[in-house]
């Protein structure tokens, strides 16, 4: 069971995994404004009644990390005034699986089943562009809500749900802690992203299907081998200066 921590879901028809960043406390005693960041899976099924909700989050951003084929083939569906950003964390690459879909077509069975997530996690650290693009977009309007997503809501959102809660000074655990509660959503997952017509061992189904420590930890080994440290990172890889951070942590943050 996943530890309880101050999670803000919205559940919706027709997706999954939606939830509010805010919350969270910081290791200077502050905590992360509601009602600006928020995480999500595929919007493709969303529903009327899922479209008035997160209206009324006021959403002004949409940033779709999935691969041009994902998004070709699972569009997001449009919102009145919200603007939509295709920023691929890793487009389709016949030695990466980032979906389950990805499984029959490119996976090698002699892989150990987690490992192949492990590679995810640290191919997509090296796509800095697309963190440099989220930031700067935050960075010029820090309260307007925005919204970021793939398809489970899981690796690829996890990743940048990870350095966004490291930048606004949430400490390992809760960035790990909001990381694994996508395990909640387990069931779903398999619903949405598992297709019958797909016959893979169930061992590389399930790697696929759940978050797991060592996922995102093999982001942050491979952040750190290459820059030092997640700081180094976000200074030198994505371009964020310490000004930068510190503007973004008084926006974000309150008492």
């Amino acid at each position: 069971m996943v530890k309880k921590i101050p999670v803000r879901t919205i559940d919706l028809e027709g997706s999954f995994n939606f939830r509010d960043l805010g919350g969270y406390e910081t290791l200077s005693g502050k905590k992360v404004k509601n009602g600006i960041l928020y995480r999500s899976g595929n919007l493709q099924h969303i529903t009327k009644n899922d479209m008035e909700k997160i209206n009324q989050t006021g959403l002004k951003t949409i940033f779709d990390l999935r691969g041009s084929d994902e998004v070709k083939n699972y569009p997001t569906p449009s919102f009145s005034g919200v603007a939509i950003k295709h920023l691929p964390l890793i487009e389709i690459d016949r030695e990466m699986v980032r979906q389950p879909k990805d499984l029959q077509k490119f996976v090698d069975h002699s892989q150990e089943p987690g490992k192949i997530l492990e590679k995810l996690y640290r191919e997509v650290s090296k796509n800095t562009n697309v963190y440099k693009a989220f930031f700067s977009t935050l960075l010029s309007d820090p309260t307007s809500p925005l919204l970021f997503h793939c398809m489970a809501g899981k690796d690829r959102t996890g990743v940048m749900a990870a350095l966004t809660l490291y930048a606004l000074d949430v400490p390992q655990e809760l960035i790990f802690a909001d990381y694994l509660y996508t395990n909640n959503f387990l069931d779903i997952l398999r619903a949405n992203l598992q297709p019958e017509s797909i016959q893979v061992n169930q061992a590389f189904m399930q790697a696929m299907l759940e978050a797991r420590r060592e996922y995102l930890q093999a982001f942050f080994d491979e952040v750190e081998s290459k820059f030092g440290s997640v700081d180094q990172y976000i200074n030198e890889g994505i371009g964020l200066s310490k000004s930068d951070v510190k503007t973004l942590q008084a926006a974000l943050l309150v008492e």
